[in-house]
């Protein structure tokens, strides 16, 4: 029997994520994105870029595709958000994706949909494997 040690690859991500074009916070997007690629590539997130081997870009925002017609209508929002691995040092780009756009709604306030959008996405990335048949 012989065990192997090996080195898992660092990944820095660089994620921006905006509701309505304003920097949002959402710890839970990127808890998913982390764990996803984590489970199913086996590499180990790093917080310095300089140390890392490759970059994970993600990008998130939110827009609506029709003006509320009806203000007994709920606000519809919609995600457009993207993946993207570089190596580090190289800019050599791996893959770029773009991932589905996701609605939520909201009657009161749009920002509320855009936030309920993003939270959405973030149960998307949990439920699914976002790369399959993507690359």
């Amino acid at each position: 029997e012989t065990n192997v040690k090996t080195i898992n690859p660092k990944v820095f991500l660089d994620a921006s994520i905006k509701n309505f074009g304003k920097i949002f916070n959402s710890k839970e997007i990127i808890k998913e994105i982390k764990s996803y690629f984590s489970h199913e590539f086996f590499v180990e997130f790093t917080t310095y870029k300089a140390q890392s081997d490759f970059i994970l870009t993600l990008n998130v925002d939110t827009f609506e595709r029709k003006i509320r017609s009806n203000p007994n209508l709920p606000y519809i929002i919609y995600t457009r958000s993207s993946i993207s691995l570089n190596m580090n040092n190289v800019n050599e780009k791996i893959f770029y994706i773009d991932l589905p756009e996701i609605k939520a709604g909201d009657y009161d306030k749009k920002n509320n949909a855009g936030k309920k959008a993003i939270n959405a996405l973030a149960n998307y990335i949990k439920n699914n494997k976002i790369l399959e048949a993507k690359i």
